[in-house]
C-alpha cells in the first residue's frame, strides 16, 4: 500500500512538472510567421544600431504568453543575412538537428559588435537555454554567449561548414574567428530569472583580421517546472496517507 502511494506521488509530481514546463523559441532569420516560433528579425540593409521588438510572445504550442515581450538590439553596422541564406552546417548532434534543424538556417549579424535579446515578463525561476550563432559562407568573429551574466555552459564550436562541429566542451567557451564561416552552439542550465522577470542574452564577437561578424540564428528557453498551488495540497495529502500507512504497519 505504502509503495503504491509513494509511486503515485512520484508519478503525479512528474506529470505536474511536465505540464508546467514552458518553452519559448526565437528565430532570427525567418521571412514570416513560423509555427511554435517567435520571429524577431531586422531587414537586410546594413546600418548601425538596428533593433526590433515583439509586443506579444508565444510558447512552443503557439499560445500567447500574457505580459511577455521581447526586444532585439544590435550594434556596429548590423543587418540580416536574408531569406534563404543558409549557414551551411547541420546542428552538432542528431537530436539537436531534429529539434531545431528547420529554424537555424539563417542569421542576423553585427560587425564586431553585440547582439542583445531581452525577454521581459517571465516568471521568476530557473531556465535552460539553447542558442546558435553561425554562418557557413562568410566571416565570423570569435563568438561568446552570456545569459543573465552566466557564461559557463556546454558548447560546440565550428570553424567552417566543411570542418563540422567539435565535440561538446564545458566551461566558458569562445569560438574561433573564421573567414570561411563557422559558429558557436551553446546550452545553459538553470539560469536564474529574478523577480524583475527579465532574461538578457548577449552574443559578442571579437574581430580577427577580416573575420568580424557577430551572428545569431536561434534562441530557445525552457522554464523549470513548478507545480500549481492546488497540486501542493494533493501531493501533501498523498504524503500524509503514506505516513499513516507506515504508522499502522508499525503497530
Amino acid at each position: 500500500m505504502i509503495k503504491q502511494i509513494i509511486t503515485t506521488t512520484t508519478l503525479v509530481a512528474a506529470s505536474v512538472a511536465m505540464a508546467n514546463a514552458t518553452t519559448i523559441n526565437f528565430d532570427f532569420g525567418q521571412a514570416g510567421a513560423a509555427t511554435g516560433w517567435n520571429v524577431l528579425v531586422v531587414d537586410t540593409t546594413e546600418a548601425d544600431g538596428k533593433s526590433a521588438s515583439l509586443a506579444s510572445v508565444k510558447d512552443a504550442s503557439d499560445v500567447v504568453l500574457d505580459g511577455v515581450t521581447a526586444t532585439l538590439a544590435m550594434t556596429a553596422r548590423a543587418g540580416a543575412a536574408g531569406t534563404g541564406a543558409n549557414w551551411g552546417l547541420n546542428f552538432p548532434t542528431t537530436a539537436l538537428e531534429t529539434e531545431y534543424g528547420a529554424h537555424g538556417t539563417r542569421s542576423i549579424y553585427a560587425r564586431t559588435g553585440t547582439i542583445t535579446v531581452t525577454i521581459s515578463g517571465l516568471t521568476a525561476g530557473l531556465y535552460n537555454i539553447d542558442a546558435l550563432g553561425a554562418r557557413g559562407n562568410t566571416n565570423t568573429a570569435a563568438l561568446a554567449f552570456t545569459a543573465n551574466g552566466v557564461t559557463e555552459g556546454t558548447f560546440y564550436t565550428a570553424v567552417s561548414a566543411a570542418a563540422g562541429w567539435s565535440s561538446a566542451q564545458t566551461g566558458t567557451i569562445v569560438s574561433a574567428a573564421s573567414t570561411t564561416g563557422g559558429g558557436l552552439f551553446g546550452q545553459f542550465s538553470n539560469v536564474a530569472v529574478g523577480n524583475d522577470g527579465i532574461l538578457t542574452f548577449v552574443v559578442s564577437g571579437t574581430l580577427s583580421g577580416n573575420a568580424g561578424n557577430t551572428t545569431l540564428n536561434m534562441l530557445s528557453i525552457t522554464s523549470a517546472a513548478i507545480p500549481e498551488p492546488s497540486m501542493f495540497g494533493l501531493l501533501a495529502g498523498l504524503g500524509a496517507l503514506a505516513l499513516v500507512g507506515a504508522r499502522r504497519r508499525r503497530k
